[in-house]
């Protein structure tokens, strides 16, 4: 997850000053006596030695009303923080002495924060918006370097900056209370883009939160509506969580990151609840609080257990303390109404961390890990909005400073801490930090190793689930890491699940059966290479067996019903469905009960029935809430609304017709990057919420010159285990309409074909229409034209103008067994090696060698006229002597004598046929192998152009006696990472090094249940592996032989699956495909960081290839490799290989590209 900039886990702000520096004249004015006693600290924390004594500096007046808490920042570049302070009419920068530098005046009212960008060797730029919605940037020095007006007025919304899309150029995200929301460049004040949403928005957050390498910006309503905009302004999905507001009153969403490093958004509404939202939009988890929320929310690991902490304060004055699951941590009535967060901070350096807060009544106060108060202040004036903001302001206290506003008085006060400045500090402003990003990602840059397990409260833990634990390893060794953890039921029972953490990231999960209630003692360590211990935790959680499970049933019956009588008016054919869905989860909750209440004294088989029937009931449960949520939204598009419509993942096969929307929107907008010539396909998800299956019909408008796009439906079948699983890609037949069963989502698969589309911007828009959906059936029975409920899809898709390296660069050979139906399919799939015949051998009657029969062979070849495709000639041509021999290498001279200018004239040279005598020689034996050897001596004395091929593995000694006679090499794919004397032999002879892949070593169980295979390991990363290590080719066993695949088969090898007219493709194969082409961009970027021939590339061009090459592509696929080696579960392999690694990783490279297109331009 990259960090808007870089996260520090210790304070920034200029120099450290030593601790034991002497204290000098704290206080710079001269103090009215009215304010005489504000030095006074009225202390309520026991004991004495706990408080911390954090004295007054200074206060200056500086004659304005200050509606908003200070920023600290060093604008004039002396090493030395100023106080940036936002008041009715100006900006104002206060000294370290609390001497005013300067002060700008604006042309209406400031009710917001600064926020400061510092720049290397430039001067520091401070950005406000006035409620007239005029967005000023000044020099450090008060000149104005740019003004927008913005049209509309802007009241408590704070710019947040950040570099959106990764350019290296910060951007300014500002909104106004028309719903406008605009990036601008930060230098230049130009427009980069504009996006509305509906009502006001408070002060926007920005973040990587879906690990894409950009910068997301999540906003929150006056009407209780939360957004996530992608990084170049489009919505990628909106949340409703209750409540109206004013701006002021509005919580400011807060972006941070988890302790498995998945970004969240967290905000709460004026109904009192709190809301955690996934990357995704998904409710991670929401909790009650006690009053109306304002933008009050911080986040940061307050215990330093390597999970985050969220607080926020009501506007009742009640503290909550919530840990990244959403279990209550604190709930602390003090009081005292606040608008602003508090700030985390260690005040007194003892390594843990305080919470600083201020409320409106002027009551400054600091709570420490236990939520005791160790600090009391009471100004004799408001504080109004403030978040206590920190910095090395002067050199007159040993520490670090922290600045409060004084509301209607106008005052700004100055506290020394004890703490150096370079104090562990997580959120040290309003917003955060200087640049208002309201986000915290410590956890994303933390080096600290840990272990942290999800979801495991009393109230959280589910029949059916294990509990997961997120290993973070920020330093990975060439050693694995073990991760180890324990539950002690009870009972006395112990259960325990091991695992190996290789990479940054690993997961364990560790399965839980609760039948009995008491106490469950977990414990959970990580170990080195030689046992010593690295990290542990334990937590004691008291456990009623399926009392949870229940709740979640109940839980999800009353949001089926509610969500039913929601949508009844608008949706009623939904009402419906979701009425009968809630029957019938009713039901099963009867039978899971009924189960539950056998355990006790049922014996082991009747707890094991009840685990299975509970584990269903959760399943459904949680379905059953999704489902509603998925309703209740989609009233919002009115009525007729028939089908919702959400991009899916595209290399996860299983329990896709569960999937549901996280963005529910008419029409739903995608945008895609491509380069020219490949493919680039986009998964869909509908979801049907009517009470009946749904005939839906595909439409798709493409412009006449664009790319080409095919849509294809997935199948459900069964792999070797009995798994469903949805691999087959069914081309649409003439009709394109595919029936979707109720409350049930069908996958449609768009192929989008750039191969004849010209660099630039196309739209390409699906249309799903209903044809028998709501109000077209249940309408008026007359004859009368009804138009079907459409759900569109717009797909913005950008052709960048780069050429990949030619297919011939990468190999794939499949060994299909070919007829007329699948030539096509495998080079449209990059398949252009091909396995065939020998010519035969013709002898007279005396045994002499007469010439060739090239019937067979021509056959085979012509149907690759005119592609770049390597033929493989299989086994040893059928001449009358043994290899060996000098018959039979006579009869080698004559045939490639005759085979070379035939091949030639067929349009195959010598570089693009192969001889293939023995398949896996090695697994064979030393015959096999000594004939492959006199075999090639024969190839190289009659014509050493010609190429031998080999396959398999074997001992050195095999490879040391082929060396000398083979030009392509193709181990298994494992092979390739080794440095092994067998692997140094296949790198240093020969032309070529492929690879192959039969053994399927990520399928679980290993080998056989391909259907159902981790994709992106298994497939979609094979090419981009062997770019890792040097080879130019890939094959797997095989293209389409075996027995039947639309069966349960135990052998699952076939990437395609019979059709009657053609071949079906599956989502394995189209997984191969994209890996082959992104290994020809890869090869592009690679051969542009060694040009030496003048080739313009910049800097930035440079680092951004390097990074992909020498550090992204490395991690990722190491990992993986590494953790299939090891025999590891199926979860770790997932955790390492999913979709969103593999957008992370495209992402970048196509990042490269354009960097490289920039160049070009």
């Amino acid at each position: 997850m990259r960090n808007v900039f870089t996260q520090r886990t210790k304070y920034p702000h200029g120099t450290k000053k030593s601790s034991n520096q002497p204290a000098r004249a704290p206080v710079a004015l001269a103090l009215p006596s009215i304010f005489a006693g504000l030095a006074a600290l009225f202390v309520v924390c026991p004991p004495p030695a706990d408080c911390l004594e954090i004295p007054l500096l200074w206060t200056t007046n500086v004659h304005a009303y200050t509606e908003s808490g200070p920023t600290v920042a060093d604008v004039d570049g002396d090493g030395l923080a100023e106080t940036i302070v936002a008041s009715q009419e100006e900006i104002i920068v206060l000294k370290g002495t609390g001497e005013i530098v300067w002060r700008w005046r604006t042309r209406g009212r400031y009710m917001t924060y600064p926020s400061i960008l510092q720049r290397s060797g430039e001067p520091t730029l401070i950005f406000a918006c006035d409620m007239g919605g005029m967005l000023t940037c000044l020099t450090g020095s008060g000149e104005v370097e740019w003004q927008l007006d913005l049209k509309a007025p802007s009241c408590w919304s704070a710019p947040a900056l950040g570099d959106l899309d990764g350019d290296g150029a910060v951007e300014v995200v500002q909104t106004d209370e028309m719903g406008a929301v605009r990036s601008f460049d930060a230098e230049s004040g130009d427009v980069k883009w504009e996006a509305s949403i509906a009502n006001a928005p408070a002060s926007p957050a920005l973040g990587d939160v879906n690990n894409d390498g950009k910068l997301e910006v999540a906003l929150t309503t006056t009407m209780g509506t939360v957004f996530l905009l992608a990084s170049q302004g489009g919505i990628l999905w909106k949340r409703e969580i209750g409540g109206t507001s004013e701006t002021w009153g509005t919580c400011a969403p807060v972006m941070f990151s988890s302790s498995s490093g998945a970004g969240r958004i967290v905000s709460a509404s004026s109904e009192g609840r709190v809301f955690c939202f996934d990357a995704d939009g998904t409710t991670a988890w929401e909790q009650p609080v006690r009053g109306a929320v304002a933008p009050t929310i911080s986040a940061g690991d307050f215990d330093l257990d390597g999970r985050p902490d969220i607080f926020l304060i009501t506007q009742l004055g009640v503290i909550h303390r919530f840990d990244e699951d959403g279990a209550v941590l604190w709930n602390i009535d003090m009081q005292g109404r606040s608008l602003a967060a508090g700030a985390i901070i260690d005040l007194d350096h003892d390594g843990r961390l305080e919470y600083a807060l201020s409320t409106q009544d002027g009551h400054l106060m600091v709570l420490n890990s236990d939520g005791r108060t160790v600090f009391d202040h009471q100004f004799e004036n408001r504080t109004i909005n403030v978040t206590p903001a920190f910095g090395d302001v002067t050199k007159d206290s040993p520490g670090l400073e922290m600045l409060i506003t004084g509301g209607e008085s106008g005052r700004v006060f100055c506290f020394g801490a004890k703490a150096p400045v370079d104090t562990l500090a997580q959120w040290t402003a309003y917003r955060g930090n200087e640049h208002k990003t309201g986000a915290w990602f410590g956890l994303a840059g933390e080096t600290a190793l840990r272990m942290s397990p999800e979801h495991l409260a009393p109230d959280q833990v589910l029949s059916g689930e294990s509990v997961r634990f997120q290993v973070v390893n920020p330093a990975p060794g060439d050693e694995p890491i073990k991760a180890s953890a324990t539950c002690v039921r009870p009972d006395g029972a112990r259960i325990e699940a091991v695992t190996k953490v290789l990479g940054k990231h690993g997961v364990l999960d560790l399965p839980v059966e609760v039948l009995v209630t008491g106490t469950y003692r977990f414990a959970w360590t990580l170990t080195d290479g030689a046992g010593r211990p690295l990290f542990s935790g334990n937590r004691d959680v008291v456990l009623d067996p399926f009392q949870n499970d229940r709740a979640m049933g109940k839980r999800a019956l009353a949001a089926l019903r509610d969500a039913a009588k929601a949508a009844e008016n608008t949706l009623p054919l939904s009402a419906e469905a979701l009425r009968r869905e809630a029957d019938g989860l009713e039901r099963e909750i009867g039978v899971a009960v009924t189960a539950q209440e056998t355990v006790p004294g049922g014996g082991a088989d009747a707890g094991q029935v009840a685990l299975q029937k509970t584990s269903t009931l959760v399943a459904r449960a949680k379905q059953g809430l999704g489902l509603s949520t998925a309703v209740q939204r989609a009233v919002d598009l009115g009525p007729g609304t028939s089908t919702l419509v959400s991009e899916g993942d595209l290399w996860e096969s299983r329990a896709r017709e569960d999937e549901l929307p996280t963005l529910v929107s008419n029409p739903v907008q995608l945008r895609r990057r491509m380069v020219q010539g490949e493919h680039e396909p986009i998964s869909l998800d509908v979801l049907n919420i009517l009470d009946r299956p749904v005939q839906a019909r595909v439409v798709i408008d493409t412009p006449a010159d664009g790319p080409v796009v095919t849509p294809y439906r997935s199948m459900q079948l069964l792999t070797s285990v009995a798994e469903p699983i949805w691999d087959p890609l069914l081309a649409l037949d003439e009709s394109a309409v595919v029936t979707i069963p109720s409350l049930k989502s069908g996958e449609l698969w768009l192929d989008i074909d750039g191969a004849n589309a010209a660099p630039g911007e196309y739209k390409v828009t699906v249309k799903i229409l209903a044809l028998n959906g709501a109000d077209v059936v249940d309408g008026p029975k007359n004859p009368r034209t009804i138009l079907p409920p459409v759900a569109t899809v717009e797909i913005s898709l950008n052709v960048l103008p780069f050429e990949m390296a030619p297919s011939g660069v990468f190999r794939l050979c499949t060994w299909p067994a070919l007829d007329a139906t699948n030539v096509s399919d495998l080079l449209a799939h990059g398949n252009n090696v091909f396995i065939g015949p020998n010519a035969e051998s013709q002898y007279d009657a005396a045994g002499t060698l007469t010439g060739f029969d090239y019937t067979k062979l021509d056959a085979f070849a012509n149907q690759f006229s005119g592609h770049d495709v390597v033929l493989m000639l299989n086994g040893i041509p059928s001449f009358r002597g043994q290899p060996g021999s000098t018959e039979f290498t006579r009869d080698m001279k004559a045939y490639l004598d005759d085979l070379v200018p035939h091949m030639a004239a067929l349009g195959f040279d010598t570089d693009h046929f192969a001889l293939y005598p023995i398949d896996e020689p090695g697994g064979q034996g030393w015959g096999a192998v000594n004939r492959v050897v006199e075999f090639g001596k024969a190839v190289r004395a009659a014509n050493p152009k010609v190429m031998v091929y080999v396959d398999g593995g074997g001992e050195l000694p095999m490879f040391q006696a082929m060396a000398d006679y083979i030009d392509i090499w193709c181990p298994g794919i494992g092979m390739l990472a080794d440095e092994s004397p067998e692997m140094e032999i296949m790198r240093t002879h020969g032309k070529l090094l492929w690879s192959y892949d039969c053994g399927y070593s990520y399928a679980r169980p290993i080998g056989s249940c391909l259907k159902g295979v981790n994709i992106v390991a298994q497939y979609r990363t094979s090419a981009l592996f062997a770019f890792r290590h040097g080879g130019t080719g890939i094959g797997y066993w095989c293209y389409n032989s075996g027995d039947d695949p639309w069966g349960r088969v135990q052998l699952n090898y076939p990437l395609v699956y019979p059709g009657l007219t053609r071949p079906v493709v599956s989502r394995r194969w189209e997984a191969v495909r994209e890996g082959i082409e992104d290994y020809r961009i890869l090869a592009v970027l690679r051969k542009r960081l060694t040009e030496t021939d003048g080739t313009s590339i910049t800097p930035t061009a440079r680092s951004q290839i390097t990074h992909l090459i020498e550090v992204s592509l490395p991690e990722m696929l190491d990992q993986s490799f590494g953790e299939v080696k090891m025999g590891l579960a199926r979860t770790s392999i997932d955790a390492t290989n999913n979709d969103a690694a593999m957008r992370a990783l495209r992402s970048e490279m196509l990042g490269c590209v354009e960097a490289l297109t920039a160049c070009a331009s």
